[in-house]
């Protein structure tokens, strides 16, 4: 049971968080963006704590779980990829091709860089436990590569979208549609090439997600049209809900790929975060700090979720420890961090 208080908490936190929007036919604002993450990066730790140890007491609580966390699987990790591609694009409207030189420093540098520091206590730990591995085993976990307990793909997923964004920006397309459909088939090509490696779909079921918010921003106006009035988005919201779990009931009943309905899971959650926008915003609170500081608890929540699978035998006690110890361990690392990122990347 606990680990089902664990996840009603973080909704707790979500719902808390919120405050019904006013008639301002606002989308996707900062704080409710910050907000989506929070839930989301919450539902990654408790995910990836019971991937280690498994919960199941026959009850309907249990069950209903189960399937909640089957029905979500990697659609967890979408909305970042979403996030990230409208964020940046959102980036570019403000302040024009000007803004491709913080693409490279402030995003891509800055992320590889938070990235080598998260990964201090793994490359001390992982030796101690496993013994020396290859050399080059530790360059590949740099860039998500390879793993040393850590969640990797991930972060070779979020390097790769910001450095082709970059580089496609150096062509200066007046026409932005034209850099958001040429890194759509950079994407597609990153999925065809890790499903012909043998990947597992993880690596790559979600990265469409990261064009879907570059167009999300490009016909960020037309869509708030379509969401003048309220309805809209309810009707928006309840649908994406519907065809979601209608998508997840029929992956395994059809022959289609299963990537087809991956990706139209994809673009349902996309709808229903940006409809639920049009609903709902934000508040300014502490509740919004992991989201705010996501990358770091990515980063680092398997750390105690590795030393604690080792050492506890109550299940209990690992569902708790693993999962605010990591929130603990993140808030002195995104502390150093911010404060790295204020002297190195100022502007």
């Amino acid at each position: 049971m606990v680990i089902i208080f664990l996840y009603l908490a973080v909704f707790l936190v979500f719902i808390l968080s919120l405050r019904p929007r006013k008639d301002d036919n606002e989308i996707l604002d900062k704080n409710f963006t910050n907000a989506i993450k929070t839930l989301f990066i919450l539902l990654i730790v408790l995910s990836h704590i019971l991937n280690t140890v498994h919960y199941n007491d026959g009850s309907i609580l249990a069950k209903g779980l189960g399937i909640f966390r089957g029905a979500m699987g990697q659609m967890c990790v979408a909305p970042f990829l979403f996030i990230s591609g409208y964020g940046l694009f959102e980036g570019y409207k403000k302040h024009g091709d000007a803004y491709n030189k913080k693409i490279f420093i402030n995003h891509f540098l800055k992320i590889w860089l938070f990235t080598i520091i998260c990964l201090i206590p793994y490359f001390i730990y992982d030796p101690i436990v496993n013994g020396a591995r290859p050399i080059g085993d530790y360059f590949l976990t740099l860039i998500g590569l390879k793993s040393l307990g850590n969640q990797s793909w991930f972060i070779f997923a979020i390097l790769f979208v910001y450095l082709i964004t970059f580089l496609v920006g150096l062509f200066k397309f007046k026409n932005k549609w034209i850099n958001c459909l040429i890194i759509t088939m950079l994407c597609i090509g990153y999925a065809v090439v890790f499903k012909l490696l043998g990947y597992g779909s993880y690596w790559y079921n979600t990265i469409i997600s990261f064009p879907i918010g570059i167009a999300i921003s490009l016909s960020k106006d037309q869509i708030s049209k379509m969401f003048v009035k309220k309805r809209n988005a309810i009707i928006f919201l309840c649908s994406s809900l519907i065809l979601y779990g209608l998508c997840y009931v029929l992956i395994s009943k059809t022959n289609v790929p299963e990537l087809v309905f991956e990706t139209l899971q994809n673009l349902l959650v996309i709808v229903g975060i940006i409809s639920f926008s049009r609903l709902f915003t934000a508040k300014k609170s502490i509740l919004l700090y992991f989201g705010i500081n996501s990358w770091p608890l990515f980063l680092l929540h398997m750390f105690p979720i590795l030393i604690f699978k080792n050492v506890l035998s109550n299940s209990n006690l690992f569902y708790v420890l693993s999962f605010f110890c990591s929130l603990i361990l993140t808030i002195p690392f995104a502390f150093l961090l911010n404060r790295l990122s204020k002297a190195v990347f100022k502007s």
